[in-house]
């Protein structure tokens, strides 16, 4: 199967190609994590910001957070997309937060997650399928440098600059309508 995956999916893209080769027809990885990654001092503050906003109960606030993290990325301004975008995002947002930690409040806690041992990180010349990397010009150093190692450490792998942060598929979706339909006509098998 050829795997298109943002962010978060990336990283699981990722140790899915890892772990199952053989399923891996290609990877369409937008702005992706990457499992062994070490966050950068920034990172690591907008995640403790995140989880100090969610443990006060302040949901809007880790939405606005979020938002302006992932959609307007390292910009001084707000990123140029219609409101209706900020607002899907907001929503998406909202119920990803209010899922887990509902998800936390039951008597049994989600997981356990496993995921690839060693870490993708030191792994990424073992990965055989064919592989893109969008990369957003204004999204977070971290994403822009695993993006970068990414296209660094396995073969054959080729990269997308956008003008966008974090989240193309919303920030220029035409565009990235364009990227991925040409890699799936290209990678999607029979």
């Amino acid at each position: 199967m050829s795997l298109v995956a943002n962010s978060f999916g990336g990283r699981v893209a990722v140790d899915f190609a890892l772990a199952h080769p053989e399923r891996t027809l290609a990877l369409l990885l937008v702005a992706p994590a990457l499992t062994g990654w070490e966050g950068s001092p920034a990172l690591d503050a907008l995640d403790e910001q995140e989880d100090a906003l969610l443990d006060a109960g302040r949901i809007d606030g880790a939405v606005e957070l979020n938002v302006r993290t992932w959609l307007d990325g390292v910009r001084e301004e707000p990123a140029p997309v219609p409101a209706d975008v900020r607002e899907r995002l907001a929503a998406m947002q909202r119920l990803a937060f209010e899922t887990i930690l509902a998800a936390y409040e039951r008597p049994t806690l989600p997981g356990p997650v496993a995921w690839s041992e060693p870490p993708a990180r030191t792994r990424l010349g073992e990965v055989t399928a064919p592989t893109h990397v969008v990369i957003g010009a204004h999204d977070q150093p971290d994403f822009r440098a695993i993006g970068e190692l990414l296209v660094r450490e396995i073969s054959g792998a080729e990269s997308i600059t956008m003008d966008t942060a974090h989240l193309p598929a919303l920030e220029a979706p035409d565009e990235f309508s364009r990227i991925a339909l040409r890699f799936l006509r290209v990678y999607a098998g029979p």
